[in-house]
């Protein structure tokens, strides 16, 4: 018997279930994570809720947790600021509905994002449609926190119409982690920095940001597949060097593969 399953079959104390009771009810966290905590199977910790006279969260009540306030309360912080890149990029809200979804190897953004949000939320699996492969989402119904990301500019629809409040390092970490990517020149000896978007604005945005630093920044449209896309490149290694140390200089939230 692996040691997880032996952990599964053994009683908890008293303290164990108060603990495994508090932060189901007080922190919010789902069984899965509480499971994670103590070396067990999530079905444990249901049992034990169960038998404790503790109602389990229906997906639908667990959405509701999320409040104005989770987010609201974080706004000025270097956190804060990384989810609107994030979300500028690779969100997507349609009818106050707040969604955030990634392939299995960027699935990382999606645990930072849940506990920013206080750990309130279940991590959705499912299988894309084209690729066959696992994708993992956050979804939740808000109007007001909604409404709240429209005034920096994560609205709906905003593939070719984005423009963000501000733009600041912490943003740009955001945005790289969503869009932006390396790319290897010549045989990892050159390296370049670019960002993709199909709004140019958007692009000219961040090129106004870096040029304030004397970096030299290009933008180049192109069309993919019948569909208009821009490019924004950053070539230089010096210039490369000085984004890399403003990005993650005492960052908390970041991609590890990209950083």
């Amino acid at each position: 018997m692996n040691t997880r399953a032996k952990k599964a079959s053994c009683k908890y104390s008293k303290d164990d279930e108060d603990e495994i009771i508090r932060l189901y009810t007080i922190d919010k966290l789902d069984t899965v994570k509480i499971a994670k905590k103590f070396n067990t199977y999530n079905t444990t910790i249901r049992r034990i809720l169960i038998r404790n006279n503790i109602k389990i969260r229906t997906s639908s009540e667990v959405r509701k947790y999320v409040k104005l306030e989770d987010i609201k309360d974080k706004e000025g912080t270097p956190e804060f600021d990384y989810f609107i890149g994030l979300l500028a990029t690779d969100g997507c809200i349609t009818n106050n509905r707040i969604v955030l979804d990634f392939a299995q190897q960027n699935k990382e953004l999606l645990d930072y994002w849940n506990e920013f949000l206080g750990n309130k939320c279940n991590i959705l699996c499912s299988t894309h449609k084209i690729f066959r492969t696992p994708q993992y989402r956050i979804q939740f119904t808000n109007r007001e926190i909604a409404e709240y990301l429209g005034t920096f500019g994560i609205i709906p629809r905003k593939s070719f119409n984005l423009h963000l409040k501000y733009i600041n390092w912490n943003v740009l970490r955001g945005i790289i982690d969503g869009d932006g990517c390396v790319i290897d020149r010549n045989h990892d000896t050159t390296l370049a920095l670019g960002i993709t978007s199909g709004c140019k604005e958007f692009l000219e945005q961040i090129k106004t940001f870096l040029e304030q630093y004397n970096l030299t920044v290009y933008i180049k449209e192109s069309n993919r597949n019948l569909n208009l896309t821009c490019d924004l490149y950053v070539y230089k290694s010096l210039d490369i060097l000085f984004i890399y140390k403003h990005l993650y200089q005492n960052a908390h939230y970041f991609l590890k593969r990209k950083e």
